[in-house]
C-alpha cells in the first residue's frame, strides 16, 4: 500500500513569522487504499543548541553542548494517541492545524557553533511499523524598535590623545584623534556615516586608517561556566596614506540584513556589534585600535538623520497672544443673477500678405594664387677617387730543413718479408741482465706461415728470473744521495727492464 502524497502546506509562501503570530496550514495526504492507524498527528518545536569541541587535538579535547527548548506541542488531525485503530481514508484529503507562537521566543538563527530552529513535523500514527513522516521548517524574525532603545539615540564623540615614544623611551610627541557619528542605532539598508579626524604632533606617521563593522557573537552553556566568541568583520572602509599634519576624513559602511543586537529570549547566544577604528602608526610603534558600540534593528529612528546636514535654528521668545473672542454669526446672502449678455464675434481682420524674402547674394569665390615654384639646388657629382693597387708582398724564400743524424735504423725493411720468418735477438742469453740495444733481424724459419707479412712476431721467451730484476737496484733515497759515492757510479737499473720482457702481438 503505497502513499502518493504526504506533504505539509502553510498559509505563507515565505514560511516567515513574528512571535505571537498565528500559524495556519494544512496537511495534504493522498493514499491509493485505505490505511489502518491510529491517526494522523502533527508537531512544531523551537529549540536553541549550542556545540564546540575545547581546544586541542580531537582525541584529547572534550565536546561543550547546551540546549534549550521554546516550543514542544504535538497535535492529533485525526484519531488520539489512546484509542482504537481507524482508517485513514483513501485518496486526497486535507487536515487543517493552526498554532499560535508565544512571545517571547527567539529568532531562527544558524551557525557552526549554535542555531536557533523551528520545525513542523506531521506523522502517520501506524501499528506495529515504521511511521511516515514530513518536516517542514519556518522562520522566525522579531522586530526591534530602536525608538523604544534610549542609547541607540545618543550620539558618538570620542577624542583621546595618545603619546608616543621611540626606542629609548624619550617622547617624540602625540597624536589627537576624534570619531564622530550621528547615531549609534541603525537598520538593514542604512549607511553608517562616520567622521575621523586627526592632529599629528609627533614624528610618526600615519599610513592607514581602518574602519570595521564587526559582529560578535557569543556562545554559552546553561551553566555558564564555558563561552565560545565569534567575530565576523561584516564590512569595512579603508583610508590610505600619506596623511598630512592634520585632517578630516568621511567613511560610510553599508549595513546588511544582519540578526537584531541582543538576541533577546535566548539564554545560549548574545549578538553585538561594535564599529572597531584602527590607525595603522609607521615604524616601530604601535598600532592605536577603538571599539564603539551601535545598535541594529529593524524599525528605524524617526529623527535619524545626521547632525551634520541641518542646522538647528534658534526659535525668539515672544509675548502670548490673547484669543480674539468669537463675534455674531453674520448670514451671507447669496448674489443675484444678472442679465445675459451675449458675446459679439470679433470681426475677422484684413489679410497681411507675407514679402517673400529677397534671394541672398552670391559671394564668388576667389581662386587661391599659384604657389611659386622653389628651384631645387643640384648637388654636384662626386668625384671619382682612384685606388692605388697594393704592391706585392716579397717571397721569402724558405731554408730546407736540415736532415737530422740518423740514431737508428728502421727495424723494418720495405722489401716483402719471406713467408716463414723468425725474431732473434742479437747477442741475446737468457738469464743476463744486460738490456738488449741491438737491432733485431729476420731469419728465416721452415714451416708454414701464421702471421701476414709485414708483422715480426716475437719469440716464446721464459719470463726474467729475480735476479735479473732485482740485481744491482737501489733504492732512491734523496738523503744519501748526495753523500754516497757507490750509487753515483752505478746506473739506474729498472726493476723490469723493458726490453727483456717478452710480448705477443695479438
Amino acid at each position: 500500500m503505497s502513499i502518493d502524497k504526504f506533504d505539509i502546506q502553510l498559509d505563507k509562501k515565505s514560511c516567515i513569522y513574528e512571535p505571537g503570530e498565528i500559524i495556519n496550514g494544512q496537511v495534504l495526504t493522498c493514499l491509493e487504499n485505505p490505511k489502518p492507524a491510529r491517526g494522523l498527528k502533527i508537531k512544531i518545536k523551537g529549540k536553541c543548541h549550542v556545540q564546540w569541541r575545547r581546544n586541542g587535538s580531537k582525541a584529547s579535547s572534550k565536546i561543550v553542548s547546551g540546549s534549550e527548548r521554546y516550543i514542544d506541542l504535538t497535535e492529533y488531525l485525526i484519531g488520539c494517541a489512546d484509542g482504537s485503530y481507524m482508517k485513514l481514508p483513501a485518496g486526497e484529503q486535507s487536515y487543517p492545524f493552526s498554532f499560535q507562537l508565544p512571545e517571547t521566543i527567539p529568532v531562527s538563527f544558524e551557525h557552526k557553533y549554535g542555531s536557533v530552529i523551528y520545525t513542523l513535523k506531521a506523522a502517520m500514527d501506524l501499528p506495529l511499523s515504521i511511521d511516515p513522516t514530513v518536516t517542514k521548517r519556518f522562520t522566525v524574525v522579531s522586530n526591534l524598535d530602536l525608538n523604544n532603545v534610549p542609547e541607540a539615540r545618543r550620539e558618538i564623540h570620542d577624542e583621546r590623545t595618545i603619546p608616543f615614544s621611540n626606542i629609548f623611551c624619550c617622547s617624540v610627541g602625540e597624536i589627537d584623534m576624534l570619531l564622530t557619528l550621528p547615531v549609534r542605532g541603525y537598520v538593514a539598508g542604512q549607511n553608517i556615516e562616520a567622521k575621523v579626524c586627526f592632529d599629528n604632533k609627533s614624528e610618526v606617521e600615519i599610513d592607514e586608517i581602518k574602519l570595521n563593522f564587526i559582529q560578535t557573537i557569543t556562545f554559552k552553556v546553561p551553566s555558564g561556566s564555558q563561552k565560545k566568541i565569534e567575530k565576523n568583520i561584516l564590512g569595512n572602509k579603508t583610508l590610505y596614506g600619506p596623511f598630512g599634519q592634520s585632517g578630516e576624513y568621511d567613511a560610510s559602511i553599508l549595513v546588511r540584513s544582519v540578526p537584531v543586537s541582543y538576541f533577546p529570549c535566548c539564554k545560549l547566544i548574545d549578538i553585538d556589534y561594535d564599529i572597531n577604528v584602527k590607525y595603522v602608526i609607521s615604524g616601530c610603534h604601535y598600532n592605536v585600535s577603538n571599539n564603539y558600540p551601535i545598535f541594529i534593528g529593524t524599525i528605524p529612528l524617526i529623527s535619524a538623520q545626521s547632525k551634520w546636514s541641518t542646522a538647528s535654528v534658534p526659535v525668539e521668545a515672544t509675548e502670548p497672544i490673547a484669543p480674539c473672542p468669537p463675534g455674531p454669526e453674520v448670514p451671507i446672502a447669496p448674489y443675484p443673477p444678472g442679465p445675459e449678455v451675449p458675446i459679439a464675434p470679433c470681426p475677422p481682420g484684413p489679410e497681411v500678405p507675407i514679402a517673400p524674402c529677397p534671394p541672398e547674394p552670391e559671394i564668388p569665390n576667389a581662386p587661391y594664387p599659384p604657389e611659386p615654384e622653389v628651384p631645387i639646388a643640384t648637388y654636384p657629382p662626386e668625384q671619382e677617387v682612384p685606388f692605388a693597387p697594393c704592391p706585392p708582398e716579397p717571397k721569402v724564400p724558405i731554408a730546407p730543413y736540415p736532415p737530422g743524424p740518423v740514431d737508428r735504423p728502421m727495424p723494418i725493411n720495405c722489401q716483402p718479408m719471406p713467408q716463414n720468418y723468425k725474431l732473434e735477438f742479437e747477442n741475446y742469453k737468457p738469464g743476463a741482465g744486460k738490456p738488449v740495444t741491438g737491432m733485431p733481424f729476420v731469419v728465416p724459419v721452415p714451416g708454414p706461415s701464421t702471421q701476414p707479412i709485414g708483422f715480426v712476431v716475437p719469440p716464446e721467451l721464459p719470463p726474467p728470473s729475480y735476479e735479473d730484476c732485482s740485481r744491482e737496484s737501489h733504492p732512491v733515497d734523496q738523503k744519501q744521495e748526495s753523500n754516497s759515492d757507490a750509487d753515483v757510479k752505478q746506473p739506474l737499473i729498472p726493476p723490469y727492464p723493458l726490453d727483456n720482457l717478452p710480448y705477443k702481438n695479438n
